[in-house]
């Protein structure tokens, strides 16, 4: 498991290599009729794979739905407090836990994975 490192300093790119593949993100805030904080992924090379991915708390699989490239990987949001349109919420109260395939730490599958995530891998939220 990774926690993606982000932080609600306006538009964040960074890279991350997981399983000898290299991801490049991007996580930016949009303000229209909601506010919402929105995450692409794009290869090694810059090419598309995911644009315009919601943060939404509690999905047990954020990247269900794009295609074989992330078969058998999930990306679950947490929210420790507040509300995910926050525009100080990524790195302080809205987390994204990523899981490559075959990464045994991912055990959620029905119900609200929310209720346990903290006490399932030893993390404290909120302050």
């Amino acid at each position: 498991m990774l926690m993606l490192p982000l932080t609600s300093d306006g538009e964040r790119l960074f890279t991350v290599t997981l399983e000898g593949v290299t991801y490049n993100f991007r996580v930016y805030y949009v303000l229209g009729q909601g506010r919402y904080w929105l995450m692409d992924i794009r290869d090694a090379n810059n090419a598309p794979l995911a644009n315009g991915i919601k943060l939404v708390p509690g999905c047990i699989n954020l990247l269900k739905g794009y295609g074989n490239t992330f078969a058998d990987t999930n990306a679950i949001v947490y929210l420790s407090e507040g509300s995910p349109g926050a525009e100080d919420a990524p790195g302080l109260t809205l987390y994204v836990l990523w899981f490559p395939p075959g990464d045994t730490d991912y055990v959620f599958t029905n119900g609200d994975p929310m209720d346990d995530v903290g006490t399932t891998f030893g993390l404290v939220w909120g302050g």
